[in-house]
């Protein structure tokens, strides 16, 4: 009997660190698409474009999102600071727009299936269809710990309130996020109660059955 506790608690370990491997703090620039790459390779990113405007009412950069046949399937426009493009895994490119020292938003193009995201406020890490985050919410006055689905609009699988030390940026008193066994995130934070780091474990709906988790 004690060997089989054994076994089965090396095994939930070993699918716990399966797990947590597989988070990716969006805060780190992965494959990051210069500029330079959008104007003199269109080869390899073609399903980009970016270009500058004439300076009016402040808008300074338009950018396109093309499809495998050269159609465009989004665009915007975006103010003072061209956006970023990182490549965040083989078919999905993140957008990442900037509106002001330490703020920015991201929206994320599936080139594969043609799907773009809402933009999302400042996403701290992601898992597969998961977009994590911790935001200060001005009309709860408080701060919560977000999981929202990455492609399905308006698809909320947490929204957990964390007594996490007071910042504009929250995420910057976030020590680690991980993913544990599908539907367990787990956070560990400064906390503004008792002033020193905490652990704690929330579970979370699960993703629709059709999703590749």
């Amino acid at each position: 009997m004690r060997i089989h506790c054994i076994l089965l608690f090396l095994m939930l370990m070993l699918c716990f660190c399966s797990a947590c491997s597989n988070v990716i703090p969006i805060s780190k620039e992965y494959q990051e698409i210069t500029n330079e790459e959008l104007l003199n390779d269109r080869d390899t990113f073609r399903y980009i474009t970016l270009k500058e405007l004439e300076p009016t009412n402040n808008l300074r950069y338009k950018y396109q999102l093309l499809n495998n046949e050269g159609k465009v399937i989004f665009e915007d426009t975006t103010f003072r600071l061209p956006p970023k493009f990182y490549f965040i895994s083989e078919n999905i490119i993140r957008i990442r727009i900037s509106a002001g020292t330490g703020v920015y938003f991201d929206k994320f193009y599936d080139i594969l299936n043609e799907k773009i995201s809402d933009y999302f406020y400042a996403p701290y890490a992601i898992f597969e269809n998961y977009v994590i985050s911790v935001q200060y919410i001005q009309e709860e006055n408080d701060t919560f710990l977000i999981v929202q689905d990455m492609f399905i609009k308006n698809e909320t699988y947490l929204y957990q309130k964390i007594d996490i030390a007071y910042s504009t940026s929250p995420d910057v008193h976030i020590k680690s996020i991980k993913i544990l066994v599908k539907n367990t995130i787990y956070i560990q934070y400064e906390s503004k109660k008792i002033l020193k780091s905490r652990k704690k474990y929330f579970v979370f709906r699960l993703i629709l059955a059709t999703s590749s988790l």
